[in-house]
């Protein structure tokens, strides 16, 4: 392979790494908001003291009808 061909390879792998990124972000991105319009059950966006929001994936634990186990999931804010 000349020098360039292996430059164009390189290049076509960049951008193809950089256009999942974007995509993968897009998708999450989009995810989050329908959590946060309440179009997903058993998640929720909430703010902890610093100002970060996380997403907080809720379960039943047990037979109780108190019995919820939450735990942060994600951090939203990058």
């Amino acid at each position: 392979m000349h020098a360039s061909e292996v430059a164009g390879a390189l290049a076509a792998i960049a951008i193809a790494v950089g256009v999942g990124a974007w995509l993968e972000q897009r998708r999450r991105d989009l995810y989050v908001a329908r959590v946060a319009r309440g179009l997903e059950l058993g998640w929720t966006v909430e703010l902890d003291d610093e100002g970060t929001r996380w997403l907080v994936r809720e379960g039943r634990t047990g037979d109780g009808p108190f019995r919820v186990a939450r735990e942060r999931w994600a951090r939203i804010d990058h």
